[in-house]
């Protein structure tokens, strides 16, 4: 003997009731003539979907499942599932009496009409909702890009005159790093890929010297950049960045802002990085010295990078020496975090991962960008591509697009990793060109990478980093 596990509707009340019996019909029947308490007020109810199990024990774990799905996902189980939709044979198996199988096919047929009515509203109101969402996106980005008042803004409105003319000469556009005074161009240079490689020396030797040829002023780096090769650990190849960056500075050091990270969180061990960085770098200062890669893990211990031997204090002392001229914190993963500090200290400047598939998990443009705007900080994007990740399937989207998506935020200039000369002259190139989009504009960038925004953010924990990494 079977156990039948059901979904009924109730059109007069617009609800849904799960649940398992050995008798549909006769369960029906009894759900419709006010027999069952909980379906009292619901009359009347009709099968939209059943399947039947071998055991009460089955039925009961497939009941319990049902029960806990929210109605929206309810609706897209009986829709996926549709060979279990409850159709008029299904209503009369098991059935006693006639009077039960006449009240069966009375109430499916009635309730069917209402249950199609239904769907129908739902998709009405869901197509409803999904325009209106992108109604709301649309004004939120118009905002952004626009001239931003309301959220602050206001400072980036008044630039893209000035980017189209920097442009039509065919030089980087520049843009004000927040509260620091320096204009950076809106194209720099993140010295990890190539630069952080050991054995690629000569490589990133020539991509520093072209960079600042083309006109590029600032250079990401850090303490931890430097990629694991062979034999070699990650921990042991540890500053090797710094050391490609620090061959290049030795001579060109007052051509670029010159940025570098702390991963310790403590004050002995963030000293003791800077001094090896600045070695490294071959400079006597930083321009800006940041908290490295601040996770969502660390919010509830906060306090400790305040505390007597915390980071801060280290970051404070050094900026008091003239060691480093400005202070800021950098993240990938989350953005609560980052508001967190950024609103408990007045750091100057922020690099934060940000991309075309942003808005989908844990948007750093809704929950962090604003407050850092209104705070007049420098901004820095990163991760635009992805690792190249937009490249595949291919190709999610372009170069162009990915830059020009970021560039069109009120951010101060984005870092982007390289390879090889011919990548560093096609960013350039882009950046040069570059011209603000709309808000239709960026609602179309984020369509195409919506079915691989997992593999787009994977510094938010959604997909595995790549391997290299």
């Amino acid at each position: 003997m079977g156990y039948f596990v059901y979904i009924l509707y109730s059109a007069s009340t617009d609800t849904f009731y799960k649940g398992q019996a050995s008798n549909i019909g006769e369960r029906l029947y009894r759900h419709n003539h006010g027999y069952e308490q909980a379906t009292l007020h619901g009359r009347p109810w009709i099968i939209v979907w059943a399947t039947s199990k071998s055991t009460k024990a089955e039925a009961m774990r497939l009941e319990k499942k049902l029960k806990n799905l929210s109605r929206e996902r309810l609706i897209g189980f009986i829709l996926k599932n549709r060979e279990g939709v409850a159709g008029p044979r299904r209503c009369y198996q098991g059935a006693k009496g006639l009077i039960v199988i006449y009240k069966c096919k009375y109430f499916y047929i009635l309730g069917t009409l209402f249950f199609c009515i239904f769907i129908l509203r739902f998709f009405i109101k869901t197509t409803t909702m999904k325009q209106k969402n992108k109604a709301s996106r649309r004004e939120f980005l118009r905002k952004i890009i626009a001239s931003g008042v309301m959220l602050g803004l206001a400072p980036y409105a008044g630039n893209w005159q000035s980017i189209a003319s920097s442009s039509a000469r065919g030089k980087l556009p520049l843009r004000p790093l927040g509260k620091t005074g320096y204009q950076v161009g809106i194209y720099s240079l993140g010295a990890q890929a190539a630069i952080e490689t050991p054995g690629k020396e000569k490589l990133a030797e020539e991509l520093l010297n072209r960079a600042i040829d083309l006109g590029i002023n600032y250079i990401d780096t850090a303490a931890a950049y430097g990629r694991a090769l062979g034999s070699m650990t990650r921990a042991d190849a540890m500053g090797t960045s710094e050391k490609n960056v620090g061959i290049v500075m030795k001579t060109r050091r007052k051509e670029v802002f010159l940025a570098s990270k702390t991963h310790d969180r403590s004050y002995d061990g963030s000293m003791r990085l800077l001094e090896t960085s600045l070695k490294n770098l071959q400079t006597d200062h930083l321009d800006l010295w940041q908290i490295h890669n601040v996770r969502g893990g660390e919010l509830k211990n906060l306090d400790r990078f305040f505390a007597p031997d915390g980071v801060i204090r280290a970051m404070e002392k050094a900026r008091s020496e003239g060691m480093v001229r400005f202070l800021g914190i950098t993240g990938h993963e989350n953005a609560e975090v980052l508001r967190t500090l950024i609103e408990r200290y007045p750091f100057d400047n922020i690099l934060m991962a940000v991309n075309a598939a942003d808005k989908f998990h844990d948007s750093f443009i809704e929950n962090l960008l604003p407050v850092a705007v209104e705070k007049n900080m420098g901004i820095v994007g990163m991760k635009i591509p992805a690792r190249d990740r937009i490249f595949a399937h291919g190709g999610i989207i372009s170069m162009r697009e990915a830059m020009d998506y970021v560039l069109t935020l009120p951010v101060s200039t984005v870092v982007v990793g390289l390879d090889n000369i011919e990548e560093l002259e096609e960013n350039i190139r882009i950046a040069r060109e570059f011209t603000p989009l709309t808000a239709d504009d960026l609602l179309a960038i984020e369509e195409k990478v919506e079915p691989y925004y997992k593999d787009l953010l994977f510094f938010r924990g959604l997909s595995d980093w790549p391997a290299d990494w």
